[in-house]
């Protein structure tokens, strides 16, 4: 019956570890060993020391039966012994009996006695060796016995951890089932962060494009800036060419160099603002710079886009200011222009009116004008 509840705790104990492993291996752990390797040491304990106390009990078993063996040994010469000494006391009433005329009987019945006696001596020798030899029998049944009752404690103590150990499997067991359920929650935590982060992926894509789109934006303004700065130029251009007419016309013209003054002035004013824009630029270009920096993590990088964007809603909002101050610029160098055309149409007509008046009067020209 023992064997039977035995046999049953240990395949209890190995059902539970190669549970408990497969637990392991199905979740994604490392399969430890441990729990399988405590439950064959279980097992191979048990065996070492049922198979020791069998051996041991054989042994004591074949120990008694040859410790019979010699107590009867011991009994059958003892009897032999009483046997022959009574032999011999019946020889010695015999010698007694006997006259001297019986001498060669008497010698006769001394001799046997005395071989008798030998052989007495014989059996005693023997009884004395064969008695030597139970006492160590004795002693080593004793220490057998010592033996036996040490492995059967002992086995009870093994039987008595595979208990213990089986309500701890089952602990184990029941907390293996307690972290499947957390592992499984888990698992459901990090399906919802990674959904999560592909919002805010979706997120930072529909942000790039809306930076993109703002980049483009800026490009678009910094070539129409480019165009005004090239109308621009071509305004400076007619404005030195009405500056060389005027120039030529200066003697006749005495308040061009207040107007000439005003023209370096309004150009001076230009380049500070080409410099302005310039430096503009730079700042758009560092904010570029920062932004790519600056964007490490998911959401962090989603507010900082976001500042980004609005710093370049800024940025478009400068270049349309720098347009409209460039167009501002052309139209009062425009104005510029006519008013010195305006200027050297009265000059010429003022010019042209005295002409016929010195033709008229006759008078010789002193200044020459020059075209």
């Amino acid at each position: 019956m023992m064997k039977k509840i035995l046999a049953l705790m240990v395949a209890g104990v190995m059902f539970v570890t190669s549970g408990i492993c497969a637990f392991a291996t199905n979740t994604g752990g490392s399969t430890s060993p441990t729990a399988e390797d405590i439950g064959k040491a279980w097992i191979e304990k048990y065996e070492e020391t049922k198979e020791a106390l069998e051996k041991a009990e054989k042994e004591q078993e074949k120990l008694v039966e040859e410790s019979g063996k010699l107590q009867q040994e011991i009994k059958d010469l003892e009897f032999d012994n009483r046997g022959l000494k009574n032999q011999i006391n019946d020889l010695e009433d015999e010698i007694r009996q006997m006259d001297e005329n019986h001498g060669e009987q008497m010698e006769e019945k001394k001799k046997e006695i005395e071989n008798l006696q030998k052989e007495i001596t014989k059996n005693e020798g023997a009884i004395e060796k064969l008695g030597e030899r139970l006492d160590i029998m004795i002693d080593t049944i004793a220490e057998k016995n010592e033996e036996i009752k040490s492995l059967k404690t002992e086995l009870n103590d093994h039987i008595k951890t595979i208990g213990e150990q089986s309500k701890t499997i089952d602990k184990l067991e029941e907390e293996a089932k307690t972290d499947k359920k957390t592992i499984s929650n888990l698992s459901d935590d990090i399906d919802n962060k990674n959904k999560t982060i592909d919002e805010k992926n979706s997120k930072i894509d529909e942000q790039e494009k809306t930076i993109k789109d703002k980049d483009d934006t800026i490009a678009e303004k910094d070539k129409t800036i480019e165009d005004k700065d090239k109308t621009i130029e071509g305004k400076d251009k007619d404005i030195a060419d009405r500056d060389n007419k005027i120039n030529e016309q200066e003697q006749t013209i005495k308040d061009k160099d207040d107007k000439i003054k005003e023209k370096d002035d309004t150009i001076n004013e230009k380049d500070n603002k080409i410099n302005e824009q310039e430096q503009t630029i730079k700042d758009k270009d560092d904010k570029i710079k920062e932004k790519d920096d600056t964007i490490n993590e998911k959401d962090n990088k989603i507010n900082e886009q976001e500042q980004t964007i609005k710093d370049k809603d800024d940025k478009i909002k400068e270049k349309d200011d720098t347009i409209n101050e460039k167009d501002n610029k052309i139209n009062e160098q425009e104005q510029t222009i006519k008013d010195k055309d305006d200027t050297i149409s009265k000059r010429m007509i003022l010019l042209l009116t005295r002409t016929r008046l010195s033709r008229i009067r006759k008078i010789p020209s002193t200044k020459k004008i020059r075209r």
